[in-house]
């Protein structure tokens, strides 16, 4: 339903209390109350709202819980609650549609600010798509492509190469078929790893590559960029 549900005895039980905009709570059957995320102000999402865990509320490929549209109506109306200001800050880096935690993790470190520790790179649509039309269906089968990354205006892809879900010759096999017919299209097509994430040397590289094809640089201003940095992974890679 695209809710969040909490037993009332459990929250007795547990001395959980949750204080909510009107229209917050909504009833269903067992004794449940269902939450609707949007509209909570006490629970973690909201009251310490960062980046990631906006990301995870506005991910597919489940339906969304919520969206960074229905976010940002929340926290206008929520007046001077407990981490409001925290969650103002968060939601102009909230992107919508990843389809993984490490996606959400990958685009966090390319897109935040450099005083967070990312890379400072324009947002990237998220799982777009990219329809082939009929003059174009000499390079593929597929009547369209669904990318991790899409910069549309520039052309760029970055393609999130999961061990879970690219094993295989079969797979591989697809995705350098699907990775050629991207390219014939007019698209550059990186492909990020876990392990290119997971290693800071290897992301750097990575982002800087990334930049440029983007046409543009990273050149942090702060003087503590690496703490920063450090800070940040700290923070998504735990």
């Amino acid at each position: 339903s695209g809710r969040l549900a909490a037993n009332r005895s459990h929250q007795r039980h547990r001395g959980f209390r949750v204080r909510c905009l009107p229209g917050a709570y909504v009833r269903a059957d067992g004794g449940v109350v269902q939450i609707r995320p949007h509209r909570v102000s006490r629970l973690r999402a909201v009251r310490d709202l960062r980046t990631r865990q906006g990301e995870s509320l506005c991910a597919r490929p489940r339906k969304p819980l919520t969206t960074p549209d229905k976010l940002a109506a929340y926290v206008d109306n929520a007046g001077s609650l407990r981490g409001i200001q925290q969650a103002r800050a968060a939601l102009p880096h909230v992107l919508s549609l990843s389809a993984s935690p490490r996606e959400s993790t990958l685009s966090m470190l390319l897109t935040l600010p450099y005083k967070r520790g990312g890379s400072n790179i324009a947002h990237p649509n998220m799982n777009a798509l990219i329809p082939i039309g009929k003059r174009n269906r000499w390079a593929t089968d597929r009547s369209h492509f669904r990318c991790d990354l899409l910069w549309p205006e520039q052309n760029v892809a970055v393609e999130y190469d999961s061990t879970l879900c690219h094993t295989g010759a079969e797979r591989i096999a697809e995705d350098a078929s699907r990775r050629n017919a991207l390219e014939s299209l007019g698209f550059t097509v990186l492909t990020a790893t876990w392990r290119q994430v997971a290693n800071r040397q290897e992301y750097l590289r990575f982002a800087r590559i990334l930049a440029c094809r983007l046409g543009g640089r990273i050149r942090p201003s702060c003087r503590d960029y690496a703490s920063k940095q450090f800070e940040l992974r700290s923070e998504l890679l735990r």
